[in-house]
C-alpha cells in the first residue's frame, strides 16, 4: 500500500490532536481496516511473526 506523505506543522499539541481526531473521522471503516492490515503485515514481516490474518476469538457462554 502506497501513502502519500505529508507534513504539517501546529503551533501546539491540542491543535495537533483535534486535527488527527476530524482526521480518523473522515476516513470510511473500509479504509481504516485496510490502514490496519497493512500496520499488522508490516509489524509482522519486522518481528518475524506468522503471516496469520487477524486472530478470531470466541467464546462460549452457557445461560441460566
Amino acid at each position: 500500500m502506497n501513502m502519500e506523505k505529508v507534513v504539517k506543522i501546529f503551533n501546539n499539541f491540542s491543535d495537533c490532536e483535534r486535527h488527527e481526531i476530524e482526521y480518523w473521522k473522515s476516513v470510511n471503516p473500509n479504509e481504516k481496516l485496510i490502514m490496519l492490515e497493512s500496520i499488522r503485515a508490516m509489524h509482522m514481516e519486522i518481528s518475524g511473526g506468522s503471516k496469520q490474518g487477524l486472530q478470531r476469538v470466541l467464546r462460549v457462554i452457557e445461560h441460566p
